[in-house]
């Protein structure tokens, strides 16, 4: 084989390795920033946070949260659900009413497919 030709297949190996590496980074930061899909028996306080939140009701959402919290300490409820429900209380808290709406939305989406 010519030099030139080892350097091209290179350069294409190359190549194809960073395009799969970005395509496996972008759909790992993709899976990992999916909402979770919560137990049967947290689907109710997605919807009461939705409630909450497209009311801008800062103490329903409060509510919610303390809710939330006991079922975390009573084990109903696991961390990865935890952080997801708090960012989007969060959002609400901080007055980002629309965004927290949407991650509601999403949320929801999240678990008809369950």
């Amino acid at each position: 084989m010519k030099p030139d030709n080892q350097n091209s297949n290179r350069s294409i190996a190359i190549a194809i390795v960073f395009v799969l590496g970005i395509g496996l980074t972008v759909w790992g930061i993709r899976w990992y920033l999916q909402p979770p899909v919560v137990s049967e028996g947290q689907l109710r306080y997605i919807q009461l946070l939705r409630t909450a939140v497209s009311s801008e009701n800062e103490q329903q959402v409060t509510g919610v949260e303390r809710v939330l919290k006991k079922n975390l300490d009573d084990g109903e409820l696991t961390p990865k659900e935890w952080r997801h429900f708090q960012s989007i209380i969060d959002r609400a808290k901080r007055g980002e009413w629309d965004s927290a709406a949407r991650a509601c939305e999403g949320f929801e989406r999240a678990q008809q497919y369950r």
